[in-house]
C-alpha cells in the first residue's frame, strides 16, 4: 500500500504542466547523453586506469595462447577478464584501440543497468511516474563519481546490483516483478557479487532485510543469483585449481603489505561517512516517510554492508569505496526529491535535514570533480601523464622488451601495448617483491613463496632492452634484487639513459649478454 506522503507530491494535474514534464522529461535524456560524451572523450583521451590496463592486457595474452595464473600472475578471480575477452577480441579482429572498445563496453554496460533499474522503479510511487528523469539521474551518479576509476570491478559491481535493489524495494512495496525481470536482476547481481566475493555482506544484509520484512529468502531472482555464483565457483576450480592452491595464498601472505590503519581508513573515507551518517540519521527519525519506504531502506541498508566490505579490505583505494558512495548518493538524491516534491508539509526540522543532505551532497560532487580535474587536464593536453612519458621514451629507444621495477602498475600499463613492447614478467608490478619484504619484516620468517626468484628468472628470460625504475616507491629494488647472482650477473650489462619524475631508465648495453640469455627454469605451479 502506497504512503499517504505520496499523494501530496506537487505533480502536474493539467494538461498543459504534463507537456511541460513530459518536455522536461526527454531533455533530461539529452543532459545524460552530454554528461556520456564527456565522460567517454575523457576517459579515451587519457591513459586508461594502469590496473584496468592490466586486466585488459591479460585478456589478449589468453587470445594470443598465454596462461592465466601461470604466465600472468593476477590475484583477482577470472571473471573481470572474462569479460574483456569480448572487447580484446574486437581490438584484435579491427585493429583498433582495445582501450575504446572496453570504455565502450563498459558505458553500455553502466547506462544498460541504469536505465533498467528506472524502468523497474516504474509505478513505485507518483515521483517515479516518468522513467527519463529517474534514469538520468541514476546514470549521471554511475557516470560522473568513478572519475578516473571508471570501469572498475567495483564500479561494474554496483552498477549490476542497482536493479536487484529495484526489484527487491518494487517486492516490498507489494509488486512482485515478472519471471524475466528476477531472472536477469539474480543474474547481474550474482555477476556483481563474482567480481568481488567479499561484498556478499552488503546482500545478505538485503537478504536479511527482505526476511524481517516478511518475504520469503528462497524468491526466483535469490535463486538464480545463487546457482549462477555455484556455477562460477564450480568453474574457477575445474578450469583454474592454480588459483585456489597457489594465487589466493600468495595473495594472503604478501599482499598486507599495501594494508593501512583503521585511522587512515577512516581519515580517507571521511566523506563517505558522513554521507551515509545523514542516510542513517534520516532513517532513524521517528517522524517520516523514510522509515517506511522500502526504496530508501533498501539503499540504506546496502551502503552500509558495502562499507563494512570495503572497510574489511583495510586498503584505502577510492575504487573500494565506490559501491557504498554510489548509493548513499543515490539514496540522498531519493530523499530530497521526495521531500522537496512534498512541499506543503515543509518545516524546520525538514529543512535542517535538507541542509545535511545537500552539504554531504556537495561533499561528493567536490571530491568528483576533484577526480575528474586531473584526467580532464590529461584530456585536453594540459599536462603530460607519466605513462605518456615513458611510451615516448621506449619508441626513442628502439626497445622491443620491457620491464618495469615499481609498486605501482602505471610504467608497465597501459604503456606495454599502446607501444606495442614485449612486457618481460609475469607480474604487473612489484606488489609481489614489496609483499615478500613486508611478509619477512613481521617476524614471519621467509615467504613460503620464491617471489624474487621468479622476478628474476623472467628478467633473466626476457632480457628487457629497456627497464625503468621507480624511487618514488622508497625500496632499492635493484639492491634487494642483487642479492641473487643471475641477476647481479644480467644487471651489470645495463647502463642509466635518463632519468625524470622519480623514475630511473636503463638500457641493455650492446646484445644480449650470457648472463640473460641463459635460461632460467620457471618454477612450476
Amino acid at each position: 500500500m502506497a504512503d499517504s506522503s505520496y499523494s501530496r507530491l506537487n505533480l502536474p494535474a493539467n494538461p498543459t504542466r504534463r507537456r511541460l514534464a513530459e518536455q522536461l522529461s526527454w531533455l533530461s535524456l539529452v543532459l545524460l547523453g552530454l554528461v556520456l560524451a564527456f565522460v567517454l572523450i575523457t576517459t579515451i583521451r587519457a591513459p586508461l586506469k594502469d590496473d584496468i590496463a592490466w586486466l585488459l592486457h591479460i585478456a589478449q595474452d589468453m587470445l594470443r595462447g598465454k596462461r592465466l595464473y601461470i604466465d600472468d600472475i593476477e590475484i583477482n578471480p577470472p571473471l573481470v577478464i572474462w569479460l574483456l575477452l569480448p572487447p580484446a577480441e574486437l581490438a584484435r579482429l579491427t585493429g583498433q584501440s582495445a582501450t575504446l572498445f572496453a570504455e565502450l563496453f563498459f558505458s553500455a554496460a553502466i547506462i544498460g543497468c541504469a536505465y533498467w533499474s528506472a524502468r523497474l522503479l516504474r509505478g513505485y510511487s507518483a515521483l517515479f511516474t516518468r522513467w527519463p528523469p529517474v534514469f538520468t539521474a541514476t546514470g549521471i551518479v554511475l557516470l560522473i563519481i568513478p572519475g578516473v576509476e571508471f570501469g572498475q570491478r567495483e564500479h561494474l559491481l554496483i552498477a549490476g546490483a542497482l536493479p536487484y535493489l529495484c526489484l527487491v524495494a518494487q517486492r516490498l512495496r507489494g509488486r512482485p516483478p515478472i519471471a524475466v525481470q528476477a531472472l536477469g536482476c539474480g543474474a547481474l547481481a550474482a555477476v556483481g557479487c563474482a567480481l568481488k566475493p567479499h561484498y556478499a555482506i552488503a546482500f545478505l544484509g538485503i537478504e536479511a532485510l527482505v526476511a524481517m520484512r516478511g518475504l520469503r529468502p528462497w524468491r526466483m531472482e535469490v535463486i538464480c543469483m545463487g546457482v549462477l555464483l555455484l556455477a562460477y565457483v564450480a568453474a574457477v576450480l575445474l578450469l583454474f585449481p592454480v588459483y585456489l592452491h597457489v594465487i589466493i595464498p600468495l595473495a594472503l601472505d604478501l599482499y598486507g603489505a599495501s594494508d593501512v590503519t583503521l585511522g587512515v581508513l577512516v581519515l580517507q573515507s571521511r566523506t563517505l561517512l558522513l554521507g551515509l551518517a545523514v542516510v542513517l540519521l534520516l532513517l532513524l527519525r521517528r517522524n517520516g516517510w523514510v522509515r517506511r519506504d522500502p526504496l530508501f531502506v533498501v539503499l540504506a541498508v546496502f551502503a552500509c554492508g558495502a562499507t563494512v566490505a570495503c572497510f574489511a579490505e583495510g586498503k584505502d583505494w577510492f575504487y573500494h569505496r565506490l559501491p557504498a558512495t554510489i548509493t548513499v548518493v543515490l539514496a540522498l538524491i531519493y530523499w530530497t526529491g521526495v521531500t522537496l516534491a512534498d512541499r506543503t508539509s515543509l518545516n524546520r526540522r525538514k529543512v535542517a535535514a535538507l541542509t545535511a543532505a545537500a552539504c554531504a551532497l556537495g561533499a561528493f560532487a567536490g571530491a568528483a570533480a576533484d577526480r575528474l580535474t586531473p584526467r580532464l587536464e590529461l584530456a585536453l593536453g594540459e599536462s603530460t601523464a607519466l605513462e605518456s612519458r615513458i611510451e615516448t621514451l621506449i619508441k626513442h629507444s628502439g626497445a622491443r622488451r620491457y620491464m618495469a621495477f615499481s609498486q605501482s602498475l602505471s610504467p608497465g600499463f597501459p604503456v606495454v601495448d599502446q607501444v606495442g613492447v614485449v612486457w618481460t614478467s609475469r607480474f604487473d608490478s612489484m606488489w609481489a617483491l614489496r609483499g615478500a619484504l613486508w611478509y619477512l619484516g613481521q617476524g614471519n620468517g621467509a615467504s613460503p613463496w620464491s617471489v624474487a626468484h621468479w622476478i628474476v628468472t623472467d628478467f633473466v628470460q626476457g632480457c628487457p632492452d629497456l627497464v625503468v625504475v621507480d624511487d618514488r616507491d622508497g625500496l632499492d629494488y635493484i639492491r634487494v634484487l642483487s642479492a641473487m647472482p643471475d641477476f647481479a650477473a644480467a644487471w651489470s650489462h645495463y647502463r642509466p639513459i635518463t632519468a625524470f619524475d622519480g623514475i630511473r631508465a636503463f638500457k641493455l648495453d650492446g646484445e644480449p649478454s650470457a648472463a640473460c640469455a641463459r635460461a632460467t627454469k620457471r618454477p612450476s605451479h
